[in-house]
Order: C-alpha cells, then sequence, then structure tokens
C-alpha cells in the first residue's frame, strides 16, 4: 500500500504541475478553458484516490494496533516504498529443511506412535508369567501352560496364555497396522503437499520475475510518451487532451508494477514458510 500511495503522490504532484502550467497557458491565451478544467478533474480525481488510500492505510496501521493490544493513537508505522527486489534464493537449497515444518513434524511423530503401537499389539501375543516358584523350581503357572513336559507344550499351547484369547489379539494387532497405514499415507500425503508449495512458491516468483521486467519496459515507454507529448503540448503542436491521455496509461502502469513487486515479496514470504522457516542451511534443527 506504501508504494500506491508513492505512486499517487507523485501523481497528484504532476497533476499539480500540469494544472499550473494549463493555467499559465491559458492566462496568455495559449490553453482553453476546457484544458483548465481537465486539468483540475484529473487532479481533483487523483487527491481523492490519494485520500482514500490514506484512510485504509490508517485502518491497517489500527488494526495492527488492536492486535497488539496497543492504542491506535501510539503505534505509527513507518511509510517504506517498495524498490527492491526481493532477497535471492540461493542455489542447491536441500530438501532437509522441509523437515522443520510443524506439519511434517507432526505426521512423523504420529507414524511413530502408530508403529510403538503395533509391538504393543504384538508384544501381546507373548505370554506373561511367572517361570519360578520357591526354591527355584518351575512355578504353578508354567507347569500348567507347559503340561509340565515339553512335550506337552503344543497341547497346553491351546489352552492357556494370552496367546489363545483368538481373535481378539490378532484384531488388535490388525488394528494397529490399519493405523499405522493411515498414519504412513498421512506423513506421504503431507510431505508431497509440502514439495508442491516449495514448487509453487518458485515458479510464482520466477514468473513475476518476468512480468515485473516487461512490466518495468512498459512503465519506462510510457514515460517517454509522456515527455514527448509534455514537449508537443508546451510547443503547440498538441492539445492538452493528447497529454492527458498519455498520463492516463502511465501511472496505472506504474501501480501495476508496485503490485507486481508486491507479489514478488509476498511469494518470497510463502517460499519461506514452505521451507519451514526460510533456506538458510544453517538453521536447520
Amino acid at each position: 500500500m506504501d508504494g500506491d500511495i508513492g505512486v499517487f503522490e507523485n501523481t497528484v504532484k504532476s497533476y499539480a504541475d500540469y494544472l499550473t502550467l494549463t493555467k499559465n497557458r491559458f492566462a496568455g491565451g495559449v490553453a482553453s478553458g476546457a484544458d483548465v478544467a481537465q486539468a483540475e478533474t484529473q487532479l481533483d480525481t487523483a487527491r481523492a484516490e490519494l485520500t482514500d488510500f490514506g484512510v485504509a492505510r490508517a485502518q491497517y496501521e489500527h488494526a495492527i494496533a488492536m492486535l497488539t493490544g496497543r492504542p491506535p493513537s501510539e503505534l505509527t508505522i513507518e511509510r517504506r516504498l517498495l524498490t527492491a527486489p526481493p532477497p535471492p534464493i540461493p542455489v542447491a537449497v536441500p530438501s532437509a529443511l522441509l523437515e522443520r515444518r510443524p506439519d511434517i513434524r507432526q505426521a512423523m511423530q504420529l507414524m511413530r506412535a502408530a508403529s510403538a503401537r503395533i509391538g504393543v499389539a504384538r508384544a501381546n501375543f507373548y505370554p506373561r508369567i511367572t517361570l519360578t516358584g520357591l526354591f527355584g523350581e518351575a512355578s504353578p503357572e508354567l507347569t500348567a501352560f507347559s503340561g509340565g513336559t515339553v512335550g506337552a507344550w503344543s497341547a497346553a499351547g491351546n489352552l492357556a496364555g494370552p496367546i489363545f484369547e483368538g481373535g481378539l489379539l490378532k484384531g488388535q494387532l490388525r488394528q494397529a497396522q490399519a493405523a499405522w497405514d493411515e498414519a504412513r499415507f498421512q506423513y506421504q500425503s503431507t510431505v508431497l503437499n509440502s514439495f508442491q508449495e516449495v514448487s509453487d512458491a518458485l515458479v510464482s516468483r520466477q514468473e513475476l520475475a518476468g512480468e515485473r521486467f516487461e512490466q518495468s519496459r512498459a512503465v519506462a515507454a510510457y514515460q517517454e510518451a509522456v515527455q514527448v507529448a509534455n514537449q508537443r503540448y508546451l510547443g503547440g503542436q498538441a492539445g492538452y487532451y493528447e497529454l492527458l491521455q498519455e498520463q492516463q496509461q502511465l501511472f496505472p502502469a506504474q501501480n501495476a508494477l508496485t503490485q507486481t513487486l508486491l507479489n514478488q515479496l509476498l511469494a518470497t514470504v510463502q517460499l519461506y514458510k514452505a521451507l519451514g522457516g526460510g533456506w538458510n542451511i544453517g538453521a536447520q534443527p
């Protein structure tokens, strides 16, 4: 918004200068009353739009003050024009940076927890009995479980112990395995989504860089056209309407250039977020 305000301030200044020039030419009998009226209308319109931007900026300041718990009168945000391009991205940024993202870390922990539950479900199959009794002899539980002899193990195995709870433990194991599959798929989906977000942000930066270059050329061409029209107007070779037409193309182009730069910066913010906190390799956890 500060960039738009800067453009409109320059626009108002230019229109004010042209109004003064047109009035002087009208006083000298060179320009017409219609030229003066057009110049005044142009200036008043630009001033009204500049006022709208000022009101909108004040409202943003008040909203920020409310978020920070401060009275609006105590918060003043210094105006900064958008002139510098976004910071460059280093070469060979590792994908390991994405592991810092909260959504990926959460999905990883959920998958680890689901894997641990599989281990618990499998462990439930193992019999938990006391092996020895008094004087180091075989415990009654072990005797009942094994039938007292090695040969009776398989027969007793069908009658006692947690592994004989039938479908209950098997169902719990399947449930744990299904939960792990779900957590694994969710983790994979989260990782793929993070790569997609990084790709989208990088492509946006690249496309907007090209758009900004072309828009800069357009602004330069419109500025030259305004200068030529102004010289023709001063030389009496063109009317104010021709100059007005060129001006009306220049200032929207300047606004578009400012918006393109803003979009570049926003795409850089999205890239910073998608990488889990920027591209500083030394910031890996």
